[in-house]
């Protein structure tokens, strides 16, 4: 008898703190497992606490896998 597969999205963000280091991010879930904080938007928030108000741009380095929800993020 064959299992069911069961695909799972593990997206981690590593956003470079303004004075030194890394903050890794994923999605918010919930004791079930269920997304109730979109990644893409903790990530926005962060950059918000940390760079609002910054007058230079914001270089951004980008390495995964190809996933296409990667590349529409």
């Amino acid at each position: 008898m064959e299992r069911e597969t069961k695909r799972v999205h593990t997206e981690v963000w590593l956003v470079e703190q303004p004075t030194d280091g890394f903050t890794s991010l994923t999605a918010g879930i919930d004791a079930r497992g269920q997304e109730v904080v979109a990644g893409i938007e903790r990530v926005r928030w962060q950059f918000q606490q940390d760079y609002t108000g910054r007058s230079e741009p914001l270089p951004v380095v980008a390495i995964t896998d190809g996933a296409r929800t990667i590349r529409r993020q």
